[in-house]
């Protein structure tokens, strides 16, 4: 029945008074300030993607589809926010981050919409471990070598480091449905492993680590036997972006992304991005 149709007089007279429903009670202050702090928060998402919308007309690593790159500028461009109206948290600055990124992706020319689909699913994690980078968390060895003075086959170390890769993944207990959105964590355990090794560049140990990724890929089907073709094909788009993740996790445990008060993981908020209205 259409909702605007007359009822008829029978059927006013049956509804007595007890069977109305109750009014809703009115707003509590405390509902009042969330509330209002929603907005505010909303009010500045609107505002940021405007800003991300000009860097991304002057960056040409980001209109090429460098991902990565869009995420680092957002996460800077969160940081640099500055309301003494409105005290931003941790929490909130991740939230502001994934909201910002997740939408600037229609900004970007030639991201279809199966790909912004994917790097949206993908965008918590690579925030997480940027933050988890300039926390210190990624150690990243500073003294590394410009070049690489003794030989040493690139090869079998890459294969070392995918052993040990496979053994992280048991210990995890990643499966066929958590691996797809896993990717970026098992970069940044590569590179944190990889830096276990002395006497090799910093170029040579992103090569190696690269090479590692190659062989994860190769092997996802077999490793995973049950991976969905939605999964697997998420996880082959985060380990496409490898190279790009890899360098902003190196820049963020440098010290050159500006987004050391971000304390909470983008993991957490995004919880809360799944479930706002």
């Amino acid at each position: 029945m259409p909702f605007f149709c007359k009822t008829s007089k029978s059927a006013a007279k049956a509804t007595s008074k007890k069977d109305l429903p109750l009014p809703l009670p009115l707003p509590t202050v405390a509902e009042d300030i969330v509330i209002s702090r929603d907005k505010e928060i909303a009010d500045i998402i609107s505002a940021s993607l405007i800003k991300i919308s000009s860097i991304i007309q002057s960056n040409v690593k980001i209109q090429s589809g460098d991902v990565v790159e869009l995420v680092a500028n957002v996460m800077e461009l969160v940081e640099r926010l500055n309301r003494n109206d409105l005290e931003l948290k941790g929490a909130d600055k991740a939230y502001i981050a994934v909201q910002i990124a997740s939408r600037s992706l229609d900004l970007i020319p030639g991201l279809n919409d199966s790909q912004k689909a994917d790097i949206r699913i993908l965008i918590p994690n690579m925030i997480e471990i940027i933050i988890k980078a300039t926390q210190g968390g990624v150690p990243v060895d500073g003294t590394a070598p410009l070049r690489t003075d003794s030989k040493f086959d690139t090869v079998a170390l890459a294969k070392k480091l995918y052993d040990r890769l496979k053994l992280f993944i048991i210990e995890k207990k990643f499966d066929a449905q958590s691996i797809s959105t896993s990717v970026v964590i098992l970069i940044g355990y590569l590179i944190s492993i990889i830096n276990e090794y002395q006497n090799i560049s910093m170029l040579d140990k992103k090569l190696i680590v690269r090479q590692t990724i190659q062989y994860l890929t190769m092997d996802l089907r077999i490793i995973f036997p049950d991976i969905s073709d939605d999964n697997l094909r998420i996880a082959q788009v985060a380990l496409g972006l490898a190279p790009n993740i890899i360098d902003s996790i190196i820049l963020a445990a440098s010290g050159l992304f500006d987004i050391n008060k971000i304390k909470e993981t983008a993991s957490k908020c995004y919880a809360k991005c799944c479930v706002k209205k």
